[in-house]
């Protein structure tokens, strides 16, 4: 079965990702209009906006495929991005 470009094989692997427990209500990122939830083990962030934003996190972060440390990066315009915490303290 096919979801548009993704298969069922990729879409049901998504569920298999710990988010754990909402820490808080969701919050914008100061200075601009980012949405952010934090999870235990976690961080969704959205930007509803036509514009970009350059992020900061308050912590280390690498992305879903483990491959790449996150701290500082940009968000295009309408789009989202979910981030897991990094174990790797050295940044």
């Amino acid at each position: 079965m096919n979801f548009g470009f993704y298969t069922s094989t990729y879409l049901d692997s998504l569920f298999d990702n710990d988010l754990g427990s909402p820490m808080d209500p969701h919050y914008m990122i100061e200075g601009t209009h980012v949405y952010a939830r934090d999870f235990s083990e976690i961080k969704v962030l959205v930007n509803p906006t036509n514009m970009p934003y350059s992020i900061t996190l308050d912590g280390n972060y690498m992305t879903f495929d483990g491959l790449a440390t996150v701290s500082t990066f940009n968000i295009g315009p309408h789009s989202g991005m979910i981030l897991k915490k990094s174990t790797d303290n050295s940044q």
